[in-house]
């Protein structure tokens, strides 16, 4: 995925090709599910709520393109990408085939 630079090196169409990406690759190897980390999100410094948005939107129309790729668990590691992911779901339509694995550590 791509490292945030401000937002001015296309950092937003450069993450959505990233999950396009990945769909049409599950879609050549005739997969029905992936797992998909939050990507961006950390060490890349992308804004969270940026990202999930972006993240949820391309999702939800790669999947309803697809033909094979059909379900996508998204893999979040900590609470604040967790929450962030959950409420881009709440405001997405379509997102039936999209679901949270939350692996935080909860205290």
């Amino acid at each position: 995925g791509p490292r945030w630079q401000g937002g001015h090196a296309n950092e937003e169409e450069l993450l959505a090709q990233t999950y396009k990406n990945i769909i049409a690759t599950a879609e050549q190897l005739h997969l029905r599910t992936v797992s998909i980390p939050a990507i961006s999100v950390g060490i890349f410094a992308f804004p969270l709520e940026r990202a999930a948005e972006i993240t949820i939107h391309t999702l939800v129309q790669a999947l309803q393109a697809s033909k094979q790729a059909h379900n996508v668990l998204l893999v979040c590691f900590s609470p604040d990408i967790t929450q962030a992911y959950e409420h881009a779901l709440e405001q997405a339509q379509g997102n039936e085939t999209i679901d949270l694995v939350s692996l935080a550590p909860s205290f």
